[in-house]
C-alpha cells in the first residue's frame, strides 16, 4: 500500500510539471547531458553531445522525450 502511495504521489508531481520550464530542464539539463557524458566516458571514441534533448553522435542520434512513466505497467 505505501508503494501505491508514493507512487501516485510521485506520478502526480510529474504529471504537474510536464510543459513547464522545469519539464523542459529536467530532459535538457538533468538527462540528455548527463548521458552524453556516460556515453563519453564508456566510449570516447564515439564522440557524443548533448543537443537540447537529442543526443547526436557522427552517423546518428537519439531523442530523449518525456513520456515513459510506467504507469502502464501498474
Amino acid at each position: 500500500m505505501l508503494f501505491l502511495l508514493l507512487y501516485a504521489l510521485f506520478h502526480w508531481a510529474y504529471q504537474s510539471l510536464r510543459g513547464s520550464s522545469w519539464d523542459d530542464a529536467f530532459i535538457h539539463q538533468f538527462t540528455a547531458r548527463p548521458a552524453a557524458w556516460l556515453l563519453e566516458l564508456l566510449d570516447p571514441g564515439q564522440g557524443v553531445k548533448a543537443v537540447g534533448y537529442r543526443l547526436i553522435w557522427p552517423g546518428g542520434g537519439l531523442a530523449l522525450r518525456a513520456g515513459c512513466d510506467g504507469f502502464e505497467v501498474m
